[in-house]
């Protein structure tokens, strides 16, 4: 045997360091290593981006449940803030951590950019023996060593074949064997004002950080200053929106995360590490708003950072499906820590310093305030009692009074789970209550929801909800789906300010396709489909030569025996073996089966006599089993469908008060295919989760020949695994779509028939993808996403409740898409059949290729393992960035037994914005308008701002039929001639009379805040707007004036007086602001124009109008601030109009 050089200080019992070796490290891999690293920003945040990864739909099953709470215009007319309260279920599972507002409810205020962290953190390097090294640290900035070069790699790759060089093959080696290089971007995903997304963070070669998107969208997305001392590590971003609008998100909150990994061998060998993940910025909070001339709009203050702890947990256990002796046993023992675990569990512990939002003030016209409440006692997170919990959010004008509060009342969902000791707790929100300006309460919103009515057993199924396991039932193995149980602590219903209810019944997600659209023709994972018997349990005690016998009786009819749960006790050396054995009715020995003491199912054919069997090998002792079994019989009538996946609404209903027995009005919605309505329309998105699988492994170990010689010997051991994991192996992570998409849904009405909705889904749009697991087997590979081509309406068609036909309409989409890689995924080519377990041996590539390359010195250790490329699978991690729009639609309309169709076409730019629009109607002839903007106009001044959504030139054509040429009906413009701002200069249209362009108005002035201030007509009169309240508000119209032909002091009396107003509080008495303007509108200097003058409760609205003739009309409004009466000249006037309000159900 060839001497070797040097050896691994784990493996012999007679070790030493040589200068080549790492003695502290092998390389064994984990499936753990296969479920994707993912760490996501705190549960507030991270819950906001539900509402981006699902979209609220009929396609998904997920209502819009919302709870207004304000909303506030600002002086940008495509800007408001609106703040409300949203429920979405699938933020409701038995292990999502509630936020600040109770589970599965988001506050909608403001807006965030969370990061997920992928591998590691992409602007972090770790020095020392755990060495570290981030994706941004790559050739240009990075020259220490230890350069990552994943970029360059991912660079060639897109543009052909990469040839590995010496850099690649240590980028290479040392990712796998070594964890040293990140190799995949982090994900940002942003949600404010309506917008969601998602980008990476790339870098020059020049060292400047750029985002690359990964949406089809016309955001800009860049990033703000960053610190000189930390020149990678990202700060801030500014968000640019289609009109110019700037979003400023500058707020951080900082995540630091370690994982403790602790495994056990078959025999005894234990290992436990500790890794500490660094701390990074995870979340950036939107802090203010500006337009197009950088004027702020909106500004956001939070509170302090507060610290928030929580951990995950992950388990996996495997068990040896051969039993071992002789030379394997001995093997085994020798090599328990090398050879893979009986048992890994991994704890990571995240703490992260979040920032709550405090107050929004919108410029000149509010503020909404936000207070919390520390202290709860839900068991998900470390220290509760430090957590807080929203308390209420009030809405004050410009002087400070208090207009509306709304106050946030808690309680808690409490549960046991199966194997565990402690009661689960989570924060739930059971009210909220409005208070008027007088603090009188106004009205409440009530939520109920549903439970544990019959105090089941509670487990988890393979997506992560609630199931029911069987009694006896191994509950770790038990991850079916049970229908009746996903839905508890889930949304049952909602009291409304009128004091009706609004009911909402839940139910289980249903597939009758896979994620590949194949239809799935095996339901038998349907638990509905079967009936069960439940047992006593068995107890056999046996020695050696005495097997225990325990009969199951004659089999009348065929079934399925199912070993629910069982344990062969003090088994260690696997001594003890169970077996079913199948009896003629001469009670003579037909066949044996070996049986695991969990998770099977075997056929029982009727007509024979079963019994299990339990047979003990060893001389010294008394082996003892222990069996929990049932019987499943198949039903008579089995149903054509899979349950998984989460919830999806099954009717909606509407109660005037809450003790009615019969709903005013009630919406419910069936998911069965039109074509086959025994089947169910959904398929899956994703795979299904992968909890469990077999495989066969061999490998060769390396220890001492023995006999205190420097000698060393190969080991070969082989021996089958089945693992289990508490997680999913398939690396899916959902950015959009949810995990079953509906093709088809029909929506009935009470009294109103019924409407059919047909989506794209994944049964006309599967992933094209061929390989997702690898056969069932890691590596594992990550799915893409294609939800962007699912979901689309293609037909809706509406029928009375005789199913008389009244509409239809079909779309057809056109969709685009392309593909960026993220990342690298690097395993063991052949993992886990075959791994090599000396990676880790050496400490660094050049080690590596030194002792088992160049040399061979180390041959036993490298055994045939000489070419990285050929010990390692390297795949390309890839984003898909897709887009559909509308290209094409049919609706008929059914009037009086006569059909009208009228069609519609649409082509849209690059940039997805309609370019022209071609209407068909049968009694209409055709209808073309085209749109041009900025870059279709080549205005680089726009373009520069990203002001690029808004038509700067519509043209209106009319035919009569295809072969007509047209006539231009109508042909507008506007244009940005103005240099020094960004705002309109002039608007013209098409005189039709000469076919020419003319100027309709000219927009003179503007104010430094965009306000505009003068315009001119065609006629060449002009007008001036005065602005008031703090510049947010016009108190004057001087028709026929220029602003010139005003004199300076007359705007300061009005200004200064309504200055003086805007700081009074909401319904002062405001009679020295209407005399001021009285007096403007009186002044001889102003008698040749038409004035009509305005004043205001800002948050609420008009106070009054005063016309050029005097007369004056007083809007006056309730506690609830809504408009009730217009009065003639004051509060106690003629009334003019009178409103009144009822609550639609």
């Amino acid at each position: 045997m060839k001497k070797i050089i040097a050896c691994s200080g784990i493996l012999l019992a007679n070790s030493f360091t040589a200068q080549t070796a790492n003695p502290a490290s092998t390389s064994v891999s984990s499936p753990m290593d296969n479920i994707k690293q993912l760490f996501p920003a705190a549960p507030t945040s991270n819950n906001l981006m539900k509402f981006e990864e699902v979209p609220v739909s009929n396609y998904t099953g997920i209502p819009d449940i919302e709870i207004p709470i304000s909303a506030i215009p600002t002086n940008e007319a495509k800007i408001s803030v609106n703040v409300s309260l949203k429920y979405h279920p699938l933020n409701a599972k038995p292990d999502d951590k509630s936020g600040e507002e109770g589970l599965g409810w988001s506050l909608f205020a403001g807006g965030s950019i969370t990061r997920t962290i992928r591998g590691s953190a992409d602007d972090l390097v770790y020095e020392g023996t755990d060495k570290k090294v981030g994706i941004l640290y790559d050739e240009y900035n990075y020259a220490a060593g230890e350069t990552n070069y994943t970029r360059k790699y991912l660079d060639e790759s897109a543009t052909g074949a990469v040839y590995h060089t010496s850099q690649y093959k240590k980028l290479l080696y040392e990712t796998l064997f070594l964890n040293r290089y990140d190799t995949e971007y982090d994900l940002y995903q942003y949600n404010f004002m309506g917008y969601t997304g998602r980008f990476i963070i790339k870098k020059s070669s020049g060292n400047d950080l750029y985002v690359e998107k990964l949406d089809k969208n016309n955001l800009k997305v860049s990033i703000g200053p960053v610190d000189p001392n930390k020149p990678l590590q990202v700060i801030s971003f500014v968000v640019t929106d289609e009109y110019g609008n700037n979003f400023i998100f500058d707020v951080t909150e900082r995540s630091q995360r370690s994982i403790i990994s602790n495994k056990t061998g078959h025999y005894g060998a234990y290992n436990t590490s500790l890794k500490d993940l660094g701390e990074s910025n995870t979340a950036f909070h939107l802090s203010r708003i500006t337009n197009a001339s950088n004027t702020e709009l909106v500004k956001l203050d939070y509170y302090p950072p507060l610290q928030v702890q929580y951990t995950d947990t992950s388990n996996i256990s495997r068990n040896k499906i051969t039993s071992e002796n002789g030379n394997s046993l001995w093997t085994a023992q020798h090599f328990d820590n090398v050879i893979p675990a009986a048992s890994e569990n991994n704890i990571t512990t995240s703490n992260t310093w979040v920032r709550s939002l405090k107050e929004i003030e919108v410029t000149g016209k509010g503020k909404i305030s936000f207070t919390y409440l520390q202290g709860r006692e839900d068991t998900n997170y470390v220290a509760p009692q430090q957590l807080q919990k929203l308390n209420k959010v009030s809405i004050t004008d410009p002087s400070g009074k208090v207009l509306d509060t709304y106050e946030l009342s808690y309680g808690y969902f409490n549960y046991n789970l199966a194997g565990e000791d402690l009661p689960h707790k989570q924060l739930s929100l059971s009210k909220i209550t409005k208070f008027d300006s007088a603090l009188n309460k106004a009205f409440d919103y009530v939520f109920d929801y549903t439970g544990n009515v019959q105090n089941r057993t509670l487990g988890r199924d393979s997506w992560g909800w609630f199931n029911c396991p069987r009694p006896n039932t191994n509950f770790l193995l038990a991850k079916y789906v049970s229908p009746d149980c996903t839905t508890i602590n889930i949304l049952k219903s909602i009291k409304l300010p009128s004091g009706g209810i609004r009911a909402f019944d839940f139910g289980a997600n249903t597939y009758s396709s896979d994620h590949t659209g194949s239809a799935i023709t095996d339901f038998d994972d349907n638990t509905e489909n079967w009936t069960y018997s439940t047992t006593t349990p068995v107890t056999l005690q046996s020695t050696l030569f005495n097997d225990a016998v325990y009969s199951l009786g004659k089999t009348f009819q065929d079934k399925i025996l199912v070993i629910e749960n069982g344990q062969i006790l003090n088994n260690e050396n696997n001594t003890g073996f169970l077996f079913l054995e199948k009896l003629n009715l001469n009670q003579q020995l037909v066949q044996s089966y070996g049986i695991n003491v969990t998770d099977t199912e075997i056929n029982l054919e009727g007509g024979f006599f079963y019994r299990f069997k339990f047979t003990w090998t060893n001389a010294n002792d008394q082996g003892t089993a222990n069996i929990n079994y049932s019987y499943k019989t198949r039903n008579p009538v089995q149903k054509q469908w899979l349950y998984g996946g989460g919830i999806r609404i099954n009717n909606i209903r509407y109660y005037d008060n809450p003790g009615d027995a019969l709903a005013k009005k009630a919406v419910s919605f069936s998911y069965s295919r039109f074509s086959d309505p025994a089947k169910s329309s959904g398929a899956l998105v994703f795979p299904k989760p992968l909890l469990n699988y077999e495989y066969d492994y061999s490998n060769a170990f390396v220890a001492s020949c023995g006999g205190g010689s420097n000698t060393y010997c190969s080991y070969p051991y082989q021996n089958g695994f089945r693992i289990y994991s508490s997680g999913n192996f398939l690396p899916v992570q959902k950015t959009q779509g949810s995990d079953i998409g509906y093709q088809n849904i029909t929506v009935f009405e009470t009294g109103k028939g019924k409407t059919e909705y047909s989506y794209t889904s994944p049964i006309d749009n599967p992933n094209p993808d061929p390989v997702y697991i690898s056969f069932g087997l890691p590596p594992f590979l990550p799915v893409d996403n294609y939800d962007y081509k699912r979901g689309l309406l293609k037909r809706d068609e509406k029928k009375d409740h005789m199913n008389v036909n009244l509409y239809q309409k079909n779309n057809d989409y056109t969709t685009y898409d392309s593909k960026i890689l993220t990342g690298l995924n690097i395993n063991y080519i052949n993992s886990p059949y075959s791994e090599y377990v000396y990676g880790g041996h050496f400490n660094s590539y050049e080690t590596y290729e030194a002792g088992c390359i160049k040399n061979q010195s180390m041959n036993l250790f490298c055994a045939d393992r000489t070419n990285v490329s050929s010990m390692m699978r390297i795949l390309p991690v890839r984003e898909i960035i897709g887009k559909a729009n509308p290209t094409h639609s049919e609706t008929t309309a059914y009037l009086n037994g006569k059909m009208l169709k009228t069609y519609e076409d649409t082509t849209f730019n690059t940039r997805d914005y309609p370019t022209k629009q071609v209407t068909r109607s049968q009694n209409s002839g055709i209808t073309e308008i085209s749109y041009q903007y900025a870059h279709e106009k080549n205005n680089q001044k726009l373009i520069s701002a990203n002001i690029i959504a808004i038509p700067l030139e519509t043209t209106v054509v009319k035919k009569q039929n295809i072969d007509d040429m047209g006539k231009i009906k109508m042909k507008t413009e506007i244009r940005y001639d103005n240099l020094g701002n960004k705002h309109p200069s002039s608007f013209l249209s098409l005189d039709l009379s000469n076919n020419t362009l003319a100027t309709e108005l000219t927009y003179d002035k503007y104010d430094e805040k965009g306000n505009l201030q003068q315009y001119t007509k065609e006629n060449g009169s002009s007008a001036t707007i005065i602005w008031g309240y703090s510049k947010t508000q016009p108190i004057a119209m001087v028709e026929g004036a220029k602003l010139s032909d005003i004199s300076q002091s007359l705007i300061d009396s009005i200004v200064n007086a309504s200055a003086t107003d805007y700081a009074s509080a909401t319904g002062n008495d405001e009679s020295a602001f209407l005399a001021a303007l009285d007096a403007f509108r009186k002044d001889a200097s102003l008698a040749g124009y038409q004035i009509t003058t305005y004043t205001y409760d800002p948050l609420i609205g008009l106070r009054s109008v005063t016309a050029p003739t005097g007369l004056r009309e007083v809007y006056i409004y309730d506690t609830a601030n809504r408009l009730k009466e217009i009065r003639e000249n004051n509060e106690n006037g003629k009334i003019l109009q009178e409103f009144t309000y009822n609550y639609k159900n």
